[in-house]
């Protein structure tokens, strides 16, 4: 997700963009952001595609970019290409770039070492220096319950401590089912204000030249699968397909 609001006091188009695991919650904590139902949320594939939307939020024009997820402790390589691709593409539908970027973690699943690998893997799509924009935003805070969430940090895995020390302690909890709590937005927004200014309100971006390198190894590797593809089918001289149908000659 991107958000692109502009503000009295803050420079112009500020932006930022939420990246996410499976059965986080994303489409919601979306929802939840623009206070509106702009999101489809249901189902176990709801984003395919990079999708816009934009709303005005306590003063501030939000733009936020739903982009792909990955399985909860999938590796990257395990990734469909073209979701590598999207993720990867999501950084220029806000140019120049995101001021921000909220890394989205359902807090009601473990966080544990191959979950770990698996975000950082991801993450690493967008460049080492993602981790200096990004806030960790945690979902399903109601299952927290009496329990606070530096409690809950503190119960988990030793993985966890190490992803929000590498995005600067910098974290929040959303409970997206508590719509009518637009303060969980208000706080997130200063937060997000306040990383911005220890960035000098620089924005992330992909250098022409990485992203460059992305386009040239995605299509090695969409050629690698065409090239597999018509070598399995070689194998089967006598058979031709034609939609779901299969015809022998």
């Amino acid at each position: 997700w991107w958000w692109h609001y502009s503000v009295e006091n803050t420079p112009n188009f500020d932006r930022l963009e939420i990246m996410r695991t499976s059965w986080a919650s994303r489409s919601s904590a979306g929802n939840l952001i623009l206070g509106k139902e702009s999101f489809e949320v249901g189902g176990p594939r709801t984003t395919v595609c990079c999708n816009v939307k934009n709303a005005a939020v306590d003063e501030k024009l939000l733009t936020v970019v739903d982009t792909p997820g990955w399985y909860y402790n999938y590796p990257v390589e395990k990734t469909p290409e073209m979701d590598k691709l999207e993720i990867r593409r999501s950084v220029h539908l806000c140019a120049p770039g995101p001021n921000a970027i909220l890394l989205t973690i359902p807090i009601a699943i473990s966080y544990d070492r191959t979950v770990h690998t698996a975000v950082e893997e991801h993450m690493s799509l967008l460049g080492e220096k993602v981790w200096n924009h990004t806030i960790v935003l945690f979902t399903w805070g109601d299952c927290l319950g009496d329990t606070t969430i530096e409690e809950r940090i503190e119960k988990e895995d030793k993985h966890l401590e190490l992803l929000i020390e590498k995005c600067g302690n910098r974290y929040h909890v959303f409970d997206c089912k508590n719509h009518t709590d637009r303060t969980q937005v208000t706080e997130l927004l200063e937060k997000i204000a306040e990383m911005m200014m220890e960035n000098n309100n620089s924005h992330y971006t992909l250098t022409e030249e990485t992203w460059k390198k992305h386009e040239d190894e995605l299509i090695e590797r969409m050629l690698e699968v065409a090239v597999a593809d018509l070598d399995a089918e070689s194998k089967q001289p006598f058979a031709r397909r034609r939609g779901n149908c299969k015809y022998i000659i």
